[in-house]
């Protein structure tokens, strides 16, 4: 919260006394540029499988997308106070105030992304105990747990941030919470039919069902 406030108050303070209308065309001009970047980041959903989402970072694209959409915002909205002769003073608040929503927001998102990993983490390593308590050493291993529940009540959550769902994931995690990712697979229980065992994991205890 203090950092949220700390930068906020640092534009402030350096954008207080600049003079926003001798600058007006190079933000007319980073208004196009991000227009212009956004259809074109927009243009890879017309040739590729991918779904456009608000929700997490399914490829790069998407983080492209709100980079430049961040832009178009701030120097769309600079530009049309100084064509609406805002004092620069005014601007320079709204400015501001634009800067404490998106600098709280993205806080919010990367503590989010924080306590995903942790529950990723978690997750393997409690799935890793239990793989050395029953002896299981090889094989097709799935993990069943509620994960849109999760997605949708946890309120450490922000933008469904990636939870344990896809297979490819598996892998690296595994490897880092001491599982042997050439000898054991695991699976999201969603999306593997006749697993050979089945745990199940609630609440950060994981049980094996078969």
């Amino acid at each position: 919260m203090v950092f949220s406030l700390i930068i906020p108050v640092t534009v402030y303070k350096v954008f207080s006394k600049y003079d926003f209308k001798s600058r007006v065309g190079e933000f007319k001009k980073l208004s196009i540029i991000s227009v212009i970047s956004i259809l074109l980041a927009l243009s890879i959903f017309f040739f590729s499988s991918y779904i456009p989402t608000l929700f997490g970072f399914d490829n790069r694209n998407l983080g492209a997308i709100r980079l430049f959409y961040t832009l178009l915002i701030i120097s769309g909205l600079i530009y049309v106070s100084v064509k609406l002769k805002l004092q620069n003073r005014t601007i320079c608040v709204l400015f501001t105030g634009i800067t404490f929503i998106l600098v709280t927001t993205n806080i919010s998102v990367k503590n989010s992304w924080i306590y995903a990993n942790q529950f990723n983490k978690k997750l393997f390593s409690k799935l890793n105990t239990a793989l050395q308590q029953n002896n299981i050493k090889s094989g097709n291993i799935c993990v069943e747990y509620d994960m849109f529940n999760e997605l949708k009540s946890n309120p450490n959550l922000t933008l469904r941030e990636p939870l344990f769902y896809n297979d490819w994931e598996a892998p690296l995690l595994s490897e880092m919470n001491g599982i042997d990712p050439q000898k054991i697979h695991i699976y999201n229980n969603d999306k593997k039919v006749n697993c050979e065992v089945i745990f199940y994991y609630q609440k950060g205890k994981i049980i094996r069902t078969k």
